[in-house]
């Protein structure tokens, strides 16, 4: 059976992701050179990570950005370690009926927030605000030494929105048309999956012709598969790292 070209939900990564992911199949597009049934697609991929490329440009330019993914990083780590730690607060057989409660009610909580490190920036931004106001309202809940997580928490969260904001100021003078970045962006995603289709579709009749570029594909759509889960599930890292 000839190998398929793997599919990935592009409408779920990042910006940078997707515009990474594009310029490598790209540069592989000469494997398909004497596929003449994709050639009009290629050319509107093409174009399509152009005008990407245009919208994102001011931003890939900010010397802030680098910061900005670190910051991210951090707060990250940080989210881990807490999930760890409440819960730890699980195996102290010292703590009284009412701390128990605490400790539930915590544990409640956070868990119920899912998994905000796979949001975007400025959506886990607002995630973490509601977590830290809904954790802190719980009375004793610095008690239990809780506290040290969330203000390691609230130091990372205000150094990545000082980031980010600084960032925002400097690209003030930038202006493009409101929207014009998700326009662009599901403008490639759509191309990417019309790529997809019709090579997954052709490939079964040219095995020969496509298979080339759907090996190489393949290896590129693997790796990002694999950022784009170590980034959803951060949580099983290893907890001393998140306090690093």
């Amino acid at each position: 059976m000839a190998a398929k070209l793997e599919t990935i939900a592009v409408s779920r990564l990042r910006n940078e992701e997707l515009f990474g992911l594009a310029q490598k199949l790209i540069e592989h597009f000469p494997l398909l050179s004497t596929a003449t049934e994709v050639k009009q697609t290629l050319t509107n991929y093409q174009a399509a990570t152009d005008a990407f490329d245009a919208v994102l440009k001011p931003l890939r330019k900010s010397t802030d950005t680098d910061d900005i993914a670190a910051a991210d990083a951090t707060r990250d780590r940080v989210l881990t370690g807490m999930g760890y730690f409440l819960k730890s607060l699980e195996y102290d057989t010292t703590y009284s009926k009412a701390e128990q409660e605490t400790v539930q009610k915590l544990q409640f909580i956070f868990n119920n927030y899912g998994n905000p490190q796979s949001l975007s920036y400025i959506e886990e931004s607002g995630t973490i605000a509601n977590l830290l106001a809904d954790l802190q309202a719980v009375p004793g809940y610095d008690q239990l030494g809780l506290d040290r997580w969330t203000n390691q928490l609230i130091s990372a969260e205000k150094a990545f929105n000082d980031l980010y904001k600084q960032r925002t100021d400097t690209m003030a003078g930038v202006r493009l048309p409101v929207g014009s970045t998700k326009l662009a962006f599901n403008a490639l995603a759509d191309v990417h999956r019309e790529l997809t289709t019709l090579v997954n579709a052709l490939v079964v009749v040219k095995p020969t012709v496509y298979e080339p570029f759907i090996l190489r594909a393949n290896e590129i759509i693997q790796r990002l598969k694999a950022e784009m889960k170590a980034r959803a599930t951060r949580a099983k890292k290893d907890p001393e790292e998140a306090e690093a």
